[in-house]
């Protein structure tokens, strides 16, 4: 008996496209997840209009401050103000932030149970079957979420910090500069192949049999992209470059304001479909991984009903039976 049966490593065009054909045949799943996103924008858009008058007047007080002197009556009332204006913006920076976090988290989390089944098993889910999936696994979920939002708005601070460094010591040096131009491109490297085996830890959350969550579903992510990490890089080069193709327009300056407004909401509705579109994308990702890892060998099968994948015994297992 041979393990013949394992198909070609796919590339990341051809996984983003297996992405783009599911969601077409299950399009069921954009109408249902997609609309939901919305809030997502709406709680977003919010926070901005609430903190920004905040903010305005805390940066006009700091420049009313710093033209006088503690012996100044106004100095104290306008260093009270600026206190009160920071305890106000911290206040809505977290509550927002657990309400944003707590509510994507959830929806992302029953978006990837409704992708995961229907990719597997070749059919929608119920919905009881899909509580029953998301009842056990939004908390495990959310843990590895956390983890990877305290990441990206680590690892992204550091990015810019080390770009604006760089090029305030690179600017009279065209060797130095040129130095420069490659240590952030490794960075930018680093972080496009660190986003994605966070992006894979939230589907092995979701998917993974043996239940794992936080940093466990991280070392797992890493270790089923070993061999593939320029694979995900590529993949992410690819979503990202996708997404920059409907910001661009905006910063048309010869736009009016009601052609500005227009691309606005159709980025906004394009943005809730790329979020449940890099969604599938991990899941095909994650399965073309698990594939060619040879710990879950899965043969694909292509029917009138769609993708899926079935399990197939493990060379170990093929070798055993063989020699008994």
């Amino acid at each position: 008996m041979t393990t013949s049966n394992q198909s070609k490593s796919s590339n990341p065009f051809k996984i983003i496209w297996e992405a783009l054909i599911f969601l077409i045949k299950n399009w069921q799943i954009l109408l249902i997840f997609a609309p939901l996103y919305f809030i997502t924008f709406l709680l977003s858009i919010f926070k901005s209009l609430s903190v920004t008058p905040i903010l305005t007047k805390l940066l006009q007080n700091i420049t009313s401050l710093s033209k006088l002197k503690p012996p100044d009556p106004d100095f104290y009332q306008i260093f009270s103000a600026i206190l009160t204006e920071l305890r106000e913006i911290t206040i809505l920076e977290i509550i927002f932030f657990i309400t944003i976090f707590f509510f994507s988290t959830l929806l992302s989390t029953s978006t990837l149970c409704s992708i995961c089944m229907t990719y597997t098993d070749n059919k929608q889910p119920t919905l009881k079957e899909l509580f029953i999936k998301f009842k056990q696994t939004w908390k495990g979920t959310m843990i590895t979420q956390f983890y990877a939002t305290i990441f990206t708005n680590i690892s992204v601070p550091l990015i810019f910090l080390l770009a604006v460094g760089l090029a305030l010591f690179s600017f009279n040096s065209v060797g130095f500069s040129v130095l420069s131009f490659i240590l952030l491109i490794l960075a930018e490297i680093l972080y496009l192949y660190l986003a994605m085996i966070w992006l894979l830890s939230v589907v092995v959350s979701v998917e993974d049999e043996e239940g794992i969550y936080g940093l466990a579903a991280m070392v797992k992510a890493t270790e089923i992209m070993k061999g593939r990490r320029w694979k995900g890089i590529l993949i992410n080069i690819l979503i990202i470059s996708s997404m920059a193709a409907y910001i661009l327009p905006l910063m048309d300056p010869s736009l009016s304001e009601k052609k500005k407004l227009a691309i606005i909401g159709m980025f906004f509705v394009v943005a809730a479909v790329m979020n449940v579109f890099v969604l599938a994308v991990a899941v095909v990702f994650y399965f073309e991984c698990k594939k060619g890892d040879g710990e879950l060998m899965m043969m694909k099968k292509k029917n009138q009903s769609g993708f899926g994948y079935s399990s197939l015994p493990s060379e170990e297992a093929l070798t055993d039976s063989e020699n008994p």
